[in-house]
């Protein structure tokens, strides 16, 4: 994708993989048959009709603004093993090649910061090296919502099957290294980028604003995971823990992309800008 200019600022979607990955109902539940016939041709792109799967980007954002490099989100990672999903586990993509072809060397990142903690959110996080897991990008503070952080511990406690994994591979090498920043949900990190709590999809997800006067941009995180939740936004993802709350903050993004012209930048799909539609909406190019 061509870079996105907004201003003095650089957007570049860096691409790791983008497949038909997981199965309608799997990832959408509510996505019943009805709505797949009545949205599967105008979203060709998106809903694999033959083989009944989603088309799913896994990606991150690079926000370059004159005095900081941000790198929003990092996708699954190569080499991790003990995900529940195999298309997760010693994975090999070209993740590093593509934030080169962007412009982009690990090094030459300032800061990461993640919406939430889930599994394709935060591998890039680090990377295998000797036989240990290192922080991919040596000289980057790692942004992270402290009750987030919390809460993802916990979970790798609780339910070590599902979160265990991600939690010593991808977040305890960052805590270890000391290049962890733990802050709040309204945490400014530039002039013209912060952090808005998004809850829903976790219960301290946030999306990242961009713009120093008004927004301009957001990182929408989890708040969207495919292009039918415009046409039928009450539908959640399976991994939603808070269902009522992610469907009334996705009507509330959505809402305010549409109102005031902000683009959208999810990390399961394409940017694109956001349209009223009655009581639901539709997406355009940038």
């Amino acid at each position: 994708m061509t870079a996105i200019q907004i201003g003095d600022i650089r957007i570049s979607r860096v691409l790791e993989v983008e497949a038909p990955t997981f199965a309608i109902r799997e990832l959408l539940p509510d996505f019943g048959d009805d709505i797949v016939a009545e949205e599967a041709p105008r979203m060709a792109r998106w809903i694999d009709v033959e083989s009944g799967r989603l088309v799913t980007s896994f990606q991150s954002y690079v926000v370059e603004t004159p005095r900081r490099t941000i790198l929003v989100d990092t996708s699954i990672g190569n080499d991790k093993t003990g995900r529940r999903r195999d298309f997760y586990n010693n994975a090999r993509f070209p993740f590093l090649s593509n934030l080169r072809a962007a412009g982009y060397a690990p090094g030459e990142i300032d800061v990461v910061v993640l919406t939430h903690i889930h599994v394709d959110h935060v591998g890039w996080n680090t990377r295998l090296m000797d036989g240990r897991w290192v922080p991919t990008f040596p000289k980057a503070r790692y942004v992270m919502v402290a009750d987030e952080v919390r809460d993802a511990e916990g979970k790798a406690a609780e339910s070590p099957a599902r979160f265990g994994a991600l939690w010593e591979d991808s977040i305890v090498p960052v805590l270890d290294a000391g290049q962890a920043d733990l802050v709040p949900d309204d945490h400014r990190i530039d002039a013209e980028v912060s952090l808005a709590p998004s809850p829903g999809h976790t219960r301290h997800h946030v999306s990242i604003w961009i713009g120093a006067d008004v927004p301009r941009a957001v990182v929408t995180g989890d708040v969207l995971h495919h292009p039918v939740q415009a046409r039928h936004p009450d539908i959640n993802s399976q991994a939603c823990e808070l269902a009522d709350v992610a469907r009334t903050t996705r009507r509330a993004m959505l809402d305010r992309c549409a109102a005031e012209n902000v683009l959208a930048l999810p990390i399961h799909f394409c940017p694109c800008r956001v349209r009223s539609d009655g009581n639901a909406y539709s997406f355009d190019p940038p």
